[in-house]
């Protein structure tokens, strides 16, 4: 079953008051709004997906928007890219398995949607250590009472 995003439309419209009586208006900030709350949707479906291969194809057919414009309206509202901010989020997951589990370095790869190798140079080129590395140095460390 394909899985769409419940987009709730912006329903309060703008009051704009003339001498007579109080009248509504579209709003311009309904665009900006409904926007916002796509992209918030699009941010859970991710966390929720992580592990499964995420493209911005995929996601755009959900929203209903070509896959230019959502790229465009994603880096737009958070200020990177989409491949940027899930490779942050898969990252980030990994990074808290390698420090919590004894889970071999392969499981934690594909349970947060990387290979092996791609865990490997992503470490490598965001914290400069392998993810071996990286638990030996600080998984001690975190256990350890402070």
């Amino acid at each position: 079953m394909e899985e769409k995003f419940i987009i709730h439309h912006h329903k309060e419209c703008c009051l704009l008051s003339n001498k007579k009586n109080l009248r509504f208006k579209k709003c311009d900030c309904s665009n900006d709004f409904m926007k916002k709350r796509e992209i918030d949707s699009v941010l859970l479906y991710i966390e929720n997906n992580i592990e499964i291969t995420i493209t911005p194809k995929n996601i755009s057919t959900k929203l209903g928007y070509s896959t230019g414009h959502f790229l465009r309206l994603f880096k737009k509202y958070l200020g990177v890219t989409l491949g940027q901010y899930v490779r942050e989020i898969r990252l980030d997951k990994a990074t808290k398995l390698l420090l919590t589990t004894d889970q071999p370095i392969s499981i934690i790869a594909s349970s947060v949607g990387f290979t092996h190798k791609q865990l490997h140079h992503s470490f490598k080129q965001k914290i400069q250590l392998s993810p071996s590395e990286f638990r030996k140095k600080y998984a001690k460390k975190s256990s350890e009472p402070l």
